[in-house]
């Protein structure tokens, strides 16, 4: 049991992979998720014999998410065929291989776990503390030896490569966060410490404005489905009125508070440009304002290469060069968009609409079941809960997948998987 639990860990910290001197850290995670997969097959089958895990994978392989995953890998491979560096595109289908891979060992390890909820919880928890321990170190060490932070400053990242990505992996747990706020009267200050500061290092430290839109929606939308369990069962000792605000509505509340009254610790200097506050950050959201408008060229190209190829692509792995001609225009310094900045539009246009399909089925899949049990749960007046929750968590992946690019970060890909194959299991389908 506990080689099992460790083994997961080992995966769901790929995020403390260094860089070891690479110019990007997707390599070395990639390359640590590439040799986890052989030692963790190889502890497998010593544990278990050879006939025995190969009948266990192939009943994790079994399961639709899995099932779709490995349809997006096959359409995926047919592109390679129309694909014009087909040594980038063979590099991108062994990555793919090796979150597959990945996918089906984090599935067999979880169905060995015991007590799977009490386990994911803790995995939430642990994580979290992580992350917010890697961001808050640096932040508060230049408020104390400086007397202020640096604005959006790279160092705040955590072990993560970008602070999107930070921001977004505590938008994940936030949900799980939440429930447990209201669910354990145990420990309840510490999840709302947690939930606390997630907000905080996305409302201040990191200031992203999509993060805090996804919050606020996320929030809200939790806010209102657990007054509805109130409303329908008001004999229940979890979802009184004042325990709801206080573990949902507080946290949000008192950010936007410290936000709007105490000016954030940065030393702006003579950048008048720069915004440190949450109003004034979502305030620079307009159509010509650099980001933004650089998105819409990149969806845009990305439409217009789908058009010409739509079923079999350009060629997995193939994006960063065809971006070239679509945006040559706007391009400036040699800066390549290496993304599309939405993983739907990327897949298809790389390898086809089919696989983006099948790739957003592997997800969407979950999201629909799920949908469908909180709408048997309202039809019925029952309360919704921990169907609810993994479902917002994974919509918060979506979105930050229809504007970023998740599909190319193994330590987002990992996280996603994680919450699949916790899924498979949970629901055994």
């Amino acid at each position: 049991m506990n080689l099992y639990k460790n083994l997961i860990f080992c995966y769901i910290l790929v995020g403390l992979v260094p860089y070891l001197n690479a110019a990007d850290k997707i390599h070395p995670q990639t390359l640590y998720i590439a040799s986890l997969n052989i030692i963790s097959l190889g502890l497998i089958i010593y544990k278990g014999g050879v006939r025995q895990t190969i009948s266990s994978l192939l009943k994790s392989i079994s399961y639709k998410p899995s099932i779709y995953y490995l349809l997006f890998i096959f359409f995926s491979i047919i592109s390679v065929f129309q694909s014009v560096n087909i040594i980038q595109s063979l590099i991108s289908l062994s990555e793919l291989f090796i979150m597959f891979l990945a996918f089906i060992i984090l599935i067999f390890l979880l169905s060995k776990i015991e007590n799977l909820k009490k386990f994911f919880f803790q995995s939430i928890i642990f994580l979290t503390s992580i992350e917010l321990l890697a961001t808050f170190y640096p932040y508060l060490k230049d408020i104390y030896d400086y007397g202020n932070a640096n604005y959006r400053a790279l160092k705040y990242r955590g072990f993560t490569g970008s602070i999107n990505i930070v921001c977004f992996l505590l938008l994940i747990k936030l949900p799980f966060l939440y429930y447990f706020s209201i669910k354990f009267k145990r420990y309840q200050w510490v999840y709302i410490l947690l939930s606390t500061l997630s907000i905080y290092t996305i409302m201040t430290i990191l200031l992203t404005r999509s993060a805090i839109i996804a919050l606020v929606l996320v929030t809200l939308f939790l806010l209102i489905m657990f007054f509805y369990n109130y409303f329908i069962n008001r004999k229940t000792n979890y979802y009184k009125p004042k325990r709801i605000l206080f573990a949902i509505a507080f946290p949000l509340l008192f950010n936007l508070f410290i936000n709007n009254i105490i000016p954030p610790p940065y030393d702006l200097g003579l950048d008048k440009t720069v915004s440190s506050s949450v109003k004034d950050r979502l305030g620079t959201i307009n159509l010509d304002e650099y980001s933004t408008n650089s998105r819409f060229r990149y969806w845009s190209g990305a439409i217009q290469s789908i058009i010409k190829n739509p079923l079999t692509g350009i060629g997995v792995g193939n994006w960063q060069l065809e971006s070239i001609e679509y945006d040559r225009l706007a391009m400036g310094n040699y800066v390549v968009p290496y993304h599309a900045h939405n993983d739907f539009l990327e897949i298809s246009a790389e390898s086809g609409l089919q696989a983006g399909i099948f790739y957003y089925l592997t997800i969407l899949f979950a999201v629909f079941f799920l949908l469908k049990k909180i709408i048997n749960s309202l039809k019925k007046k029952e309360p919704v809960e921990y169907d609810l929750i993994l479902m917002t968590a994974l919509l918060v992946y979506v979105f930050d997948s229809m504007i970023n690019f998740p599909y190319g970060r193994p330590l987002q890909q990992v996280t996603i998987l994680f919450l699949l194959a916790y899924f498979v299991n949970l629901y055994k389908i």
